[in-house]
């Protein structure tokens, strides 16, 4: 290769380098190399994931180990052990301290290789993922507060095929296990079908729909239920499934009914003492008038 040759390929070689760079600094990934030695290689990236600046300190293993979490070295130690013994490290998370106090969490991919004089180094690639150990956190706590809620919930798709159902819906349907109700219809699960139909067809032109139902359990005990449900939408506003929330109102129904009863039985009474009553007051009105009749003395007439 003539030296004009050699001066284009390793300008070529120059561009590709800056090219991975600057896609890993888009990306917040950054690659490695870890010699027998100790020797660390980092691409520019990397100093950024770890939060060192590359003129003013030289990686190292120790550097780098003290930087990690004390609850993750162990790991991160019995990883790299398992690199050097031939075991590549796939997804392999852990957290990173950072000098302002907060934590970064990191995955890195790494394997054994062999340079071309037969030396073995690690190779890796390392990726700044806290926005995705955030957003699972709060997927978690969100999890957790359905599964733990008071009111049973339920999430069904579009077509009504029920998909989850919390404990509490379990235990308000009669359910032994999750596995007896996911996978079918909402509809097995209503006394009567007509009001189905409404919220159905509330929900498509709505998009929401709180009112009463009544339920049949699994042992076919009816149930009034105070239903809360709403078409749960993605990023661009169309529907992907519904939710649907309960709460049993079959107490307060016949607690309900029994006052209606009492209130109407009290009606009834009030009722039949007022016509007593008033059939008293007439017995003594007309033997008032009949004294009047037989009093000769005008002033005895009047009083009475």
């Amino acid at each position: 290769m003539s030296p004009e040759e050699l001066s284009r390929e390793n300008a070529r070689l120059r561009e590709r380098v800056a090219a991975l760079e600057a896609a890993q600094l888009r990306s917040g990934a950054g690659s490695w190399e870890l010699g027998a030695d100790g020797r660390f290689e980092w691409s520019p990236s990397m100093y950024d994931l770890v939060g060192l600046q590359p003129l003013n300190e030289i990686p190292s293993p120790d550097l780098f180990a003290r930087s990690v979490h004390p609850d993750d070295q162990a790991r991160v130690h019995d990883a790299l052990a398992a690199n050097w013994a031939g075991t590549p490290t796939r997804n392999f998370d852990y957290r990173l301290r950072m000098s302002d106090g907060s934590l970064r969490h990191l995955r890195t991919n790494a394997e054994l290789r062999h340079r071309a004089d037969g030396v073995p180094y690690v190779a890796g690639t390392t990726q700044n993922v806290t926005d995705l150990h955030e957003a699972l956190a709060e997927l978690r706590v969100k999890n957790l507060s359905i599964e733990s809620a008071i009111n049973a919930v339920a999430i069904a798709s579009l077509d009504g095929r029920i998909s989850y159902v919390n404990p509490a819906l379990l235990r308000l349907w009669e359910l032994e296990s999750a596995d007896a109700i996911v996978g079918r219809q909402v509809s097995e699960f209503w006394e009567d079908q007509s009001e189905l139909a409404a919220i159905t067809s509330a929900l498509r032109n709505d998009r929401v729909w709180t009112g009463e139902m009544r339920a049949r359990t699994a042992t076919g005990k009816v149930l009034r239920l105070m239903v809360s449900a709403s078409v749960v939408l993605d990023e661009s506003r169309k529907g992907i499934a519904v939710l649907g929330s309960f709460q049993d109102v079959t107490e307060r129904h016949a607690s309900d009914a029994a006052l209606r009863a009492s209130l109407a039985e009290k009606d009834a009474l009030l009722k039949e003492v007022h016509h007593r009553v008033k059939n008293n007051l007439q017995i003594v009105t007309s033997l008032l008038r009949l004294e009047a009749s037989r009093r000769a003395n005008p002033e005895t007439k009047a009083v009475l």
